[in-house]
């Protein structure tokens, strides 16, 4: 489908801005229930925790994207928001999969698998890794 008029673009603006808006609000909702929890030390729940940081900040670059026609600065704010949304959006498919790992190793009740040693390794190398896909 082809977006070829003023109406069309507004509607499809509209759509992004209220799909943004349920994220954002879901993403605080995961993090508050995360915090929340009686045991906010487990590794699942700092991964789901991590997740949901990160798909906050794909929500912010999603909302930037609505403003990028109205200032002066528009590379600047371009180039913001795609760093942001890039980062945002390989960490989140990374903790993703390192959420998925746990779960596999916990169900297959592998021998001494370390889940906070993990968690640590992951957080690290996941950020870093990130930031150099990013910048380049």
């Amino acid at each position: 489908m082809v977006w070829n008029n003023v109406e069309q673009a507004s509607l499809l603006r509209n759509v992004n801005n209220i799909a943004t808006g349920l994220s954002f609000i879901g993403s605080i909702f995961i993090m508050y229930q995360c915090l929340r929890t009686p045991s906010p030390r487990s590794v699942t729940t700092k991964l789901i925790l991590a997740i949901g940081i990160a798909d906050f900040i794909y929500s912010v670059a999603n909302l930037m994207s609505s403003y990028e026609d109205l200032g002066p600065t528009v590379s600047t704010l371009c180039s913001a928001e795609a760093t942001l949304r890039s980062f945002s959006f390989l960490l989140s498919i990374f903790f993703a999969s390192c959420l998925g790992i746990i779960c596999y190793k916990t169900l297959s009740r592998g021998p001494n698998f370390e889940q906070e040693r993990f968690f640590e390794r992951s957080l690290y190398v996941g950020v870093l890794y990130c930031t150099v896909q990013v910048l380049m």
